[in-house]
């Protein structure tokens, strides 16, 4: 007899396949489990701070079965996308250490999150840019600022040039 997926059945319950109402908190501390209710605390109570309730079973801090620690990240359930967005934007750079800096973005955006390459790079900038407030800054000559075109020219007064009238 071969078994069948159940979902396949007519009578199977549908199941949400929205996950804009999750979060995810990521750069948590790497903790035991007997140290997790007191971050799970943190994170109700910073919420519950912001007027938001989330239900018991809304919080999920995975363990890592072979070391007994979490993984860094927990998955957070609001009831609605946009507390979930709050949500989100209150734990955004929340710093818990210095070590510590969450990050969080949407469930539905964590996959693209994840594909993103280890080794990413930054591309070069077109042009060099100098810093245009070091001119500003330099009090020991006397400058000039003129326009041409789409550039900025710094010329610089040279006394030893300068015409006297005698």
């Amino acid at each position: 007899m071969k078994a069948t997926n159940p979902l396949d059945k007519s009578n199977a319950p549908k199941l949400n396949d929205d996950f804009s109402n999750y979060f995810v908190i990521n750069n948590l501390p790497k903790c035991s489990a007997e140290k997790l209710p007191k971050l799970e605390s943190l994170i109700r109570k910073t919420l519950e701070k912001q007027n938001l309730k989330i239900d018991e079973d809304a919080l999920d801090i995975p363990l890592d079965p072979a070391t007994s620690q979490s993984y860094g990240v927990a998955f957070v359930r609001m009831n609605n996308e946009e507390n979930a967005r709050i949500g989100a934007k209150i734990f955004d750079n929340f710093k818990l250490t210095k070590n510590n800096i969450f990050a969080t973005c949407l469930l539905p955006d964590f996959e693209k999150v994840m594909q993103t390459a280890e080794d990413l790079s930054i591309s070069q900038p077109a042009a060099d840019l100098k810093d245009l407030r070091a001119p500003i800054l330099d009090t020991k000559r006397e400058q000039f600022f003129y326009k041409s075109g789409k550039n900025i020219i710094v010329n610089y007064f040279d006394s030893r040039l300068a015409m006297t009238r005698e």
